[in-house]
């Protein structure tokens, strides 16, 4: 199905071009996440790292066909727990994600 296909090349393309972002810029990300959250890390920037990596990951897998239904899954989890910890904190910079998660949400169901 054609909307299938966008649902995946836009949530892919998103994905992978966030985890460049972050890696290109890590310090830039740190600042959206809560004190009460990043006081409980080892290491803010170890974990956007992680985060990025992450983003890419499932954003080739979404792009390329591979374990879509769990990187939807995952992308899902993803956003959600974005908006759980950065939505209060940094809403006017996470709004979006709203749009994003429901996307992901639709791929779920779709495959």
């Amino acid at each position: 199905m054609l909307s299938i296909l966008f649902l995946k090349i836009g949530l892919g393309v998103t994905f992978v071009l966030t985890g460049l972002l972050i890696l290109s810029s890590k310090d830039r990300w740190v600042h959206m996440l809560p004190g009460w959250f990043a006081s409980r890390l080892s290491s803010t920037r170890g974990f956007m790292i992680v985060t990025a990596i992450a983003d890419i990951t499932l954003g080739v897998w979404l792009l390329t066909g591979i374990f879509t239904a769990i990187a939807a899954i995952l992308a899902a989890i993803h956003l959600l727990g974005v908006l759980i910890i950065s939505g209060k904190h940094e809403f006017h910079e996470v709004y979006r994600d709203i749009g994003l998660l429901f996307a992901a949400v639709a791929l779920v169901f779709s495959v």
